[in-house]
């Protein structure tokens, strides 16, 4: 969730400008050594939130199936961008809940919200005023049961919405902060109108739906068990 106004915009255009010189596009010569460089990422991604502190160092997870409704008016677009995310979801993330749409609000547990900004408080628990995008979660025992994500329809243009759709959906599966590493990365704390989740984003997604990891672990659990089967 990147909060954006026309101000804003500006200075985050400029810093963009800025950061991409300091930051790089993910890569890397073997497979250990993106593992190694997206395991850096996770810990900030997986085990820190953007706006809320109270949980630090472990990893929160969905465990069971996540089926999703949309309300509020979406463009044809953005119905083509949830649809080609949830299928690219299916076949890069094998260990993720199988993620289905939903036509009743009822029997969903996530809610995706196409709304005006100014609206977005009124559907989005905790909403920050000034982000076109925005998702929160509930949790019990570090498994996520329930979440809301908000679009503002009246920002930026068809672009911008479809990295935010794509953002916030994967915060809210767990990867809940961003991180300034990687530039081409969807969770990429600069702004960005990045289309399409990057490498080191679907490695942190395959880590935290990993079968070698549980909810709640702390982070240097997650190390030492990672390191030792990637020593392997």
């Amino acid at each position: 969730m990147k909060r954006l106004t026309a101000l804003l915009l500006i200075v985050a255009l400029l810093s963009v400008s800025l950061s991409a010189q300091a930051a790089e596009k993910f890569s890397a010569k073997t497979a250990r050594e993106a593992r190694t460089k997206a395991l850096e990422a996770f810990d900030i991604c997986a085990m820190t939130s953007e706006y809320n502190d109270s949980r630090q160092d472990r990893i929160v997870r969905w465990e069971t199936s996540i089926k999703v409704y949309i309300e509020g008016k979406p463009t044809k677009q953005d119905r083509k961008t949830i649809d080609t995310m949830l299928l690219n979801l299916a076949l890069r993330v094998p260990g993720l809940p199988n993620v289905t749409l939903t036509d009743d609000p009822g029997k969903s547990n996530v809610q995706i919200y196409f709304v005006r900004e100014k609206q977005l408080k009124d559907y989005v628990p905790d909403y920050i005023s000034g982000n076109w995008g925005y998702f929160t979660f509930n949790y019990r025992n570090d498994i996520i049961y329930q979440a809301k994500i908000g679009i503002a329809t009246d920002k930026g243009d068809q672009t911008a919405r479809n990295h935010l759709i794509q953002e916030e959906f994967i915060g809210a599966l767990g990867l809940a902060n961003d991180h300034d590493l990687y530039k081409d990365s969807i969770l990429y704390q600069p702004w960005t109108t990045t289309q399409q989740p990057s490498e080191v984003d679907w490695l942190m997604l395959n880590m935290l739906y990993s079968p070698l990891v549980s909810p709640g672990m702390e982070k240097n659990e997650i190390h030492r068990v990672f390191n030792n089967a990637w020593s392997k």
